[in-house]
């Protein structure tokens, strides 16, 4: 565990806490009635097109089609966020439609709604606590299983804003990550991976991570149900891992090709958020 003076170097105040710096509520466009309407207009703020966004996300461009067309009706929240970041919008109006498409900090009472000084005192307050490495992550509805799998919710919803130094992070307790904007929370359920991490724990995940190229614990979805695994390849057998829960009472399952069985990867589980590295 990591000790209680280090924690307040990696760990922000929770921005529902603070007025100053906070960018929450947004504002932009509220009266979108839908994801088709609401990416729409993302893309016409951002100035890019269907593939541009396909390519920023990494998924088909298929499936930004249908988005576009009203067939998909909501985002996974990985795909949401992601999609959120490249084009520059509120990820809960995004996929909710909650708020108001573009963010902006909180204004005080009796001030008018447009950008003033205020605004631009705690855009640069903002843009001061990035450079000294603290991020926004956002903390999703979302339950992994560390047991036998939590089914996905078809729209998952941001509940929370977790500020973290992540520079601060990486180096004291040496993990590795793809990007800042690449992390998200979602709360661990089950016992089969204690000691590593218990039951309700929030993990921070990196969504990022798209395969299994290492050994580590991965957030994976399988028929709609969303896991937290160690993964480790099974030595002098191709394409074979064995899906590992910590917990010793539970059985290591061996796995051929996981990502042509079924899986696919959500991200990698970078630590708990009790500061234990996984």
């Amino acid at each position: 565990m990591i000790s209680a003076s280090v924690m307040p170097a990696l760990l922000g105040t929770p921005y529902k806490q603070v007025k100053a710096h906070l960018i929450i509520p947004a504002v932009g466009w509220t009266n979108m009635r839908n994801l088709a309407e609401r990416v729409a207009a993302a893309l016409a703020h951002a100035n890019i097109d269907q593939a541009d966004l396909a390519r920023l996300v990494k998924v088909k461009p298929p499936s930004v089609n249908d988005w576009l067309s009203g067939k998909t009706k909501s985002l996974k929240a990985n795909t949401a966020i992601a999609a959120a970041r490249a084009l520059g919008v509120n990820a809960d109006w995004l996929a909710n439609g909650r708020g108001r498409m573009l963010e902006k900090p909180e204004l005080d009472s009796g001030e008018t709604d447009h950008d003033g000084p205020q605004t631009k005192n705690a855009a640069a307050i903002t843009n001061q606590r990035q450079s000294e490495g603290f991020y926004r992550i956002p903390k999703l509805d979302i339950k992994a299983s560390m047991g036998n799998g939590v089914r996905i919710l078809d729209s998952a919803q941001i509940v929370d804003y977790i500020e973290l130094n992540v520079p601060e992070l990486c180096r004291s307790r040496g993990v590795k990550i793809t990007a800042p904007e690449n992390l998200c929370i979602v709360t661990g359920m089950g016992g089969s991976m204690r000691p590593t991490f218990d039951d309700g724990d929030p993990l921070l995940i990196d969504c990022g991570v798209y395969d299994l190229k290492v050994d580590d614990v991965y957030c994976l979805e399988n028929n709609d149900e969303l896991y937290i695994k160690r993964f480790q390849r099974v030595p002098g057998k191709k394409d074979a891992y064995l899906m590992i829960s910590d917990n010793k009472k539970f059985k290591d399952i061996e796995i051929q090709d996981p990502l042509r069985s079924g899986f696919r990867v959500a991200g990698r589980v970078v630590i708990a958020i009790n500061f234990v590295k996984v």
